[in-house]
């Protein structure tokens, strides 16, 4: 199909007029009013007004068609991008419904690169397009290295415009693509719902988690008077430098020389014992440019005997730690308050992200007064809840339970949002960006900057300062494989986490079993968050993970011991006969797998057992009817169930018990029962580690 040059530029969508909303009304978000509505003829779409995610920056939130400059690819792409966002289509490349708004901008960069490719091939329209040049295309990605992932990606769009060519005017692919085979099928990977995210490692997640509460818990006080009185100081001054004459600009100096002076202001100097005039700071506070501020220099120095100059301390007394005896940190500066801000606002996210199983985006769009705590009649707080907006999917308000942690890194964002700089302070989110002139302070993609930046300084300050509160330092991996932490990791993290019951120094910090329930009470036990299946998925593989384990420890003498251990080592005992599972010899792992699967269904793991359920002998479902037996009860497991299970990984966990009831049986104010009952419990305990101990060979 041919057009001239003048008809190019009159081509008019058959299926859309230029004054079409790109999206309906009802896709807009109520709290966005003033939110551009934009239309099908503008050549850039402002989409921000429907995307819900408080944690995508503005530039990706216009889809801008101006890079088009053929006017047929421009009008296509327009099309193709209307259909997705309005008009569900049968596709088996696709999820069904429409594309969310924030995933426009992709389309355009995949349908760049792609018009790219045909500009090389000389070809001009997608009718023109061919099967070979497709596999070219293929053959192009893969020489590129590029990945399964983002290969399916860059080629599913041309599926699109296949599937969408009803919609599209002028031009479209004629033929299905790779004669219908899927994209997952045709780049070579494989369709798996598997969730691909890296969790972070507990050398990493531990000592991070421990750092992030230590600020929330014990430095947050600080923190927040050492902000209060900088903003008080200088936060309200900061003025817009404009362009004028220097004669302009000294009269502006003259006249906040004498505001101080009225005030009784000193001039912003370098900390130190001798300090020196600040010029940089002087001309945020006076609303000059740093050039004039510099050339007027000599005036700011005559002004020194009478105004004297401010070493840039921050008068507040830092706490001293019982630990050390000493304070945490050394006496605030006008320098370095910004920067423990910003190391507050990173562990109060931390703490909330790993700890709710929230989203980035929505631990993001929580807003100030979204705390709502639940108390009793007497006033004391039976839950912690908080309002956002679920980011995936269709954008609407939930309200999480929270942990006591959660609830606490949130009320030191209330107060601390409410000391900053007024760009700050008038925002209504609670996690921002320490930003003097930003009309959107929001944290977006920034708050990995952060985490890096606070790694960092724990890293290089903070722990070789505290090094007796006996806190490690934050794993950053080897240079040839360093640890790069996102805020993607942390919900796939806790839910590895509380499927596994690690224990290690995570487990040591929170109660998983309590944040799991926690957790699965503020998502209403719902499957629109998608964390319950995500711990359950995780929790499948812990599973297949530990059976197979403990059959391969049984296989070097490492053998279970309780209740339980005879059953399992004659299962096991039974299944490497059958196998012939034994030195020298090569088994294949998927049988092994299939024969432990028996097994792996009954196993759930515990921190004193692991219970291979059987309903009838659970002792924690004994007050039901057999038939109402799911499954075990994790928090009152009774380790000499005869469903349990002691294992190696136990032992510490039983030292730890048998020393703590020890402690609370040599306490003088108890009386004899209470007494007897500890002894009887610590015997049953030394039992227990010496049964461990004599099965696993552990010394």
């Amino acid at each position: 199909m041919q057009y001239f040059a003048a008809d190019l530029q009159l081509l008019q969508s058959k299926h859309w007029s230029d004054d079409a909303p790109v999206l309906p009304e009802n896709k807009f978000l109520d709290d966005k009013p003033d939110a551009p509505r934009p239309r099908f003829g503008e050549e850039q779409w402002n989409l921000i007004g429907a995307i819900a995610r408080n944690n995508i920056s503005d530039r990706r939130c216009v889809a801008d068609f101006t890079n088009f400059s053929d006017p047929v690819r421009r009008l296509t792409v327009k099309e193709l991008a209307m259909q997705r966002l309005n008009t569900p289509i049968a596709s088996l490349y696709s999820k069904p419904g429409c594309m969310d708004p924030v995933s426009v901008r992709a389309l355009i960069m995949n349908l760049r690169k792609f018009f790219r490719f045909m500009d090389k091939l000389n070809v001009k329209r997608l009718l023109d397009i061919t099967q070979d040049n497709l596999n070219n295309y293929l053959k192009i990605l893969n020489d590129s290295s590029t990945n399964k992932s983002t290969m399916q990606k860059n080629i599913v769009v041309i599926y699109w415009l296949h599937d969408a060519r009803d919609f599209l005017s002028f031009d479209w692919v004629p033929f299905k693509p790779w004669g219908g085979i899927p994209p997952h099928k045709v780049v070579g990977g494989k369709k798996n719902s598997e969730n691909k995210t890296p969790r972070i490692p507990e050398e990493t997640m531990g000592p991070l988690l421990r750092w992030a509460l230590l600020y929330v818990e014990r430095f947050s006080n600080d923190i927040i008077d050492a902000s209060r009185v900088y903003g008080d100081q200088v936060g309200g001054t900061i003025l817009t430098a404009k362009r004028t004459s220097l004669n302009e600009y000294r009269l502006k100096l003259e006249s906040w020389l004498e505001d101080c002076r009225r005030s009784g202001k000193r001039l912003p100097g370098h900390a130190g014992d001798h300090p020196e005039l600040n010029i940089l700071r002087i001309a945020k506070l006076s609303g000059l440019p740093n050039q004039a501020a510099y050339k007027l220099r000599l005036r700011l120095e005559a002004a020194i005997p009478t105004l004297g100059i401010d070493n840039g301390r921050i008068p507040v007394a830092v706490s001293v730690l019982p630990e050390t005896g000493k304070p945490w940190r050394g006496d605030f500066t006008e320098w370095d308050v910004l920067s423990e801000c910003k190391a507050l606002i990173t562990a109060c996210y931390i703490v909330c992200a790993y700890l709710s199983g929230m989203r980035d985006g929505e631990v993001q769009d929580i807003r100030r007064g979204a705390y709502r705590p639940t108390r009793d009649e007497t006033g004391q707080i039976i839950r912690h809840k908080v309002v956002s907006r679920r980011s995936k999917g269709r954008a609407i308000k939930r309200t999480w339970v929270i942990i006591e942690p959660v609830a606490k890194a949130i009320e030191v964002m209330e107060q601390l949002t409410q000391t900053m700089l007024p760009s700050v302070r008038r925002s209504n989110f609670l996690f921002v960006q320490i930003r003097p002139k930003s009309s959107n302070p929001t944290l977006k993609a920034m708050i990995n900057v952060y985490i890096g930046k606070f790694i960092k300084t724990i890293n290089s300050q903070t722990q070789p300062r505290l090094v007796k509160l006996g806190i490690p330092a934050i794993s950053v991996g080897t240079s040839d494989d360093p640890i790069k932490i996102t805020t993607r990791m942390f919900r796939r993290t806790v839910a590895w986490h509380i499927a596994n019951r690690p224990f290690g120094v995570v487990a040591g910090m929170i109660q998983y079993g309590h944040a799991c329930e926690i957790t699965f009470e503020g998502y209403a036990g719902s499957s629109e968050s998608g964390f319950r299946a995500e711990v359950e998925a995780e929790r499948e593989t812990a599973r297949r993970i530990d059976i197979l384990e403990i059959y391969e420890d049984y296989k070097r003498g490492v053998k279970p011991a309780g209740p339980m251990s005879t059953e399992l080592e004659a299962e096991f005992k039974n299944i490497r006969e059958q196998l012939g599972d034994f030195r020298g010899k090569i088994v294949d792992d998927r049988r092994r797998m299939k024969m432990l699967e028996h097994l792996r269904i009954r196993l759930f793991p515990g921190m004193m057992a692991d219970c291979f359920f059987e309903p009838k002998d659970a002792a924690c479902l004994s007050h039901l009817k057999e038939k109402d037996r799911k499954q075990p009860v994790a928090g009152i497991c009774d380790p000499n169930c005869r469903n349990a299970c002691w294992l190696k990984k136990h032992l510490s966990v039983w030292e730890g018990s048998l020393a703590d009831v020890q402690r609370l049986a040599a306490r003088n104010r108890i009386s004899p029962i209470q007494r007897k009952i500890l002894r009887d419990k610590a015997k049953e305990y030394r039992a227990g580690i010496t049964s461990i101990r004599e099965a696993c060979h552990a010394g």
